[in-house]
């Protein structure tokens, strides 16, 4: 879920990559995540919140161009942390 949440972050300072939802749902389903786990009163609505208040202010130090690069690196189609999360737009 850390993942889902740093590339979402990543696409709204990175115009240019969007989240991949069907790999992001492909890979949810193989860990029986559902959106309920995550939303208000669901098993890992904590984490989520968690990581919703921290990715926010280290993005704010980091330029477009920097998150753009940083999406690609971390969830493009060769992306060393979940491969094929993102997508150019």
């Amino acid at each position: 879920m850390d993942d889902l949440v740093a590339a979402r972050m990543l696409a709204t300072k990175c115009p240019s990559w969007q989240l991949n939802p069907a790999e992001a749902q492909r890979r949810f389903s193989e860990l029986d995540l559902k959106p309920t786990d995550w939303q208000d009163g669901g098993r890992y609505a904590k984490f989520f919140d968690d990581r919703l208040n921290y990715y926010p202010s280290l993005l704010s130090r980091m330029s477009e161009q920097r998150a753009c690069t940083a999406a690609e690196a971390a969830f493009g189609p060769r992306g060393r942390v979940r491969r094929g999360w993102m997508k150019p737009q």
